[in-house]
């Protein structure tokens, strides 16, 4: 009985309206013990069960995919220690929480999957044609959820750049510039550690630009998450593109003293307090 009630609780995440965030933070935290359990098992009976681990992790070697093709998307569900998945959680829970509100949870879905996979194929590519990685390839692999995090990080800035969060609670910081921060960071620290994973979190972070570009309707993305229909429910959808010859001109776009209002009121009360007007207003800005 026991058992029947914490599935039940399990399948409830996934209801019809709930939150992608959720449904995704769900997810990472129970692969996360549930991968947890062979470290424990290899503790205490003194057996080395990392091998079973790193079946589900991406390797850089193009034969050993082959074998494992699912590491594609189990690697983006696991972290490597507890404090790996704690940063790149509250990271993803507090950006994805505002960015769901504009986007809806089907685009969060494929900004987290998308981004993840852009940016295993930055690790993978990077090993496989720089030199400096050729010596590490046979034993490299690609771990965590950074790169799909930061795909939504960016996705957010491009999105809502002058929105304005408080970075660790404390410093108040505008999006554009925590996106800017985030990626100059890994730029500069692919020579000092973990190379393979500051290439990917860059793979992932431009899969979040382009996306938003792409529906925004400045761009013609191509449809790589077609592979992602299994996930897609049938419901009617809008096609901004089209809606994009409709709208007014760019003589008619709000001003920046009325977009920062807007942006306050979301800071102050959420975005569930705006008006129709106001909601409008915003999004005629991100264009």
């Amino acid at each position: 009985m026991m058992l029947t009630d914490w599935w039940e609780k399990i399948k409830s995440r996934f209801k019809l309206g709930d939150s992608a965030v959720n449904q995704l933070l769900f997810i990472n935290v129970v692969a996360f013990f549930i991968f947890y359990i062979p470290r424990i098992l290899s503790f205490f009976f003194l057996i080395d069960l990392s091998r079973v681990i790193k079946l589900f992790y991406l390797p850089a070697d193009f034969t050993k995919q082959l074998l494992q093709p699912w590491t594609w998307l189990t690697y983006m569900f696991l972290h490597a220690s507890f404090n790996h998945i704690l940063y790149n959680m509250l990271f993803f829970y507090f950006i994805a929480n505002i960015l769901e509100g504009f986007l809806g949870g089907k685009r969060i879905w494929r900004l987290y999957l998308m981004g993840g996979i852009l940016g295993g194929l930055f690790f993978v590519l990077s090993y496989n044609i720089f030199p400096v990685f050729k010596p590490m390839l046979g034993g490299a692999s690609l771990v965590g959820a950074s790169a799909a995090v930061l795909a939504i990080v960016v996705a957010a800035a491009t999105y809502l750049p002058e929105y304005s969060v408080k970075l660790f609670g404390i410093i108040p910081i505008k999006l554009k510039w925590l996106a800017i921060i985030s990626i100059a960071l890994d730029f500069v620290m692919i020579e000092q550690s973990n190379p393979g994973g500051h290439l990917a979190h860059l793979g992932g972070a431009l899969y979040g630009f382009l996306y938003v570009l792409d529906i925004q309707g400045k761009i013609n993305l191509p449809q790589l998450d077609k592979i992602l229909t299994k996930f897609k429910r049938k419901e009617k959808t809008i096609d901004e593109r089209k809606i994009k010859r409709k709208r007014r001109p760019k003589n008619n776009l709000p001003n920046q003293d009325e977009v920062d209002a807007i942006l306050d009121k979301i800071s102050q009360k959420g975005y569930n307090s705006l008006s129709k007007e106001e909601k409008d207003t915003l999004f005629r800005a991100s264009k």
